[in-house]
């Protein structure tokens, strides 16, 4: 499905919100014939067709912000299994495979009861980098009962595994004020 039928921006919903009420504002104006109210109606219908599809099938976007909350929330919860298993099987950070980042987060994250959220899914970073890879910029932040990290821009990579699934296969971290300009940071306490 079209992504930008799957996943339309803001501004679409706009534009068909105008289109119909125009629509609407043309029939109550017009004579109100069968052809006029047959072109309006056609044009409701495919208004309504679309918000049906968007809210139907979920974007590779949607699908990469929902398992980010999920793994969010799971860490939360000290539910590493599922944080983990949404990591996909050639998943990297800085050298280091899913199996061996895992053994550095999890006690770190134990060791300082920390929390983290994950919010302000910039749209404008979302990128296809080929069939079933895409990124996606967002913001994260880390708190525990002793520190509060400031929040840093993440950019995730996400692949589609052969069970159809998105899972991320990487993600980089940056200063927040300077994004991607400033260069890769690391993330706390990692190497």
């Amino acid at each position: 499905m079209p992504v930008w039928l799957s996943d339309p921006s803001p501004t679409v919903y706009v534009f068909l919100t105008m289109i119909g009420v125009a629509a609407v504002w043309y029939w109550f104006r017009s004579s109100q014939t069968r052809r006029v109210t047959l072109t309006v109606l056609g044009i409701l219908l495919a208004i309504i067709a679309f918000v049906v599809i968007d809210i139907l099938v979920e974007s590779p976007r949607e699908e990469a912000v929902r398992k980010l909350q999920w793994m969010a929330a799971s860490a939360n919860a000290r539910e590493w299994d599922r944080v983990f298993a949404e990591f996909a099987e050639q998943f990297r950070y800085h050298g280091s495979d899913r199996s061996q980042f895992r053994s550095l987060v999890v006690p770190n994250a134990e060791r300082h009861q920390a929390q983290i959220q994950f919010k302000s899914f910039d749209r404008e970073s979302v990128a296809m980098l080929g069939e079933g890879h895409w990124r996606l910029g967002f913001i994260a932040q880390v708190t525990s009962p002793s520190f509060e990290i400031v929040p840093y821009y993440v950019e995730a990579e996400f692949l589609r595994e052969p069970d159809g699934q998105y899972r991320m296969l990487g993600f980089q971290v940056y200063n927040i004020a300077r994004r991607v300009q400033g260069g890769e940071e690391t993330v706390p306490g990692l190497p």
